[in-house]
């Protein structure tokens, strides 16, 4: 996903949690030691290229279609988590992704709470307002809309 869409993604999730829940969100999580790794054996997935659009901190396993498969910095993920109203139980459980032994997940798995009393209503993003952005009116036709009827 790119980073507008995961972004969007963590707000949603922050604001229909009620107080007090809880979320598990995986990630594709670049850091030193999954660099290392990537580095001493390359596996299928190494995130070789920077993304452009990105923001910084997110980098894409293909430069020709780059949200097939996205991963992100350790600090981009910890600060998309809390700008979106969500705390990080710790520790991030990283996955194997990248060439790790004895995890869990492919993945990186990160599970994230919503605090009571937590408010999102300043971070909240209209679901219409991000469809408007990803698709043009002229995309948005009866033909290729179902509307049941």
């Amino acid at each position: 996903m790119s980073r507008p869409d995961v972004e969007n993604y963590a707000r949603e999730i922050a604001r229909t949690l009620k107080p007090g829940g809880r979320a598990a969100i995986t990630f594709f999580i670049m850091n030193d030691e999954s660099e290392r790794l990537i580095k001493a054996e390359p596996g299928e997935l190494t995130f070789l290229h920077k993304y452009r659009g990105g923001g910084g901190g997110v980098r894409v396993q293909t430069p020709v279609d780059p949200e097939a498969v996205v991963a992100y910095s350790e600090k981009a993920v910890r600060r998309l988590l809390k700008q979106s109203g969500l705390t990080l139980t710790e520790p991030i459980h990283f996955g194997s992704w990248c060439g790790r032994q004895g995890t869990v997940t492919f993945q990186d798995l990160t599970l994230s709470e919503r605090k009571l009393g937590s408010q999102t209503r300043g971070r909240r993003f209209s679901v219409w307002r991000w469809l408007a952005s990803r698709f043009s009116e002229k995309r948005l036709s009866r033909s290729t809309v179902d509307t049941g009827h």
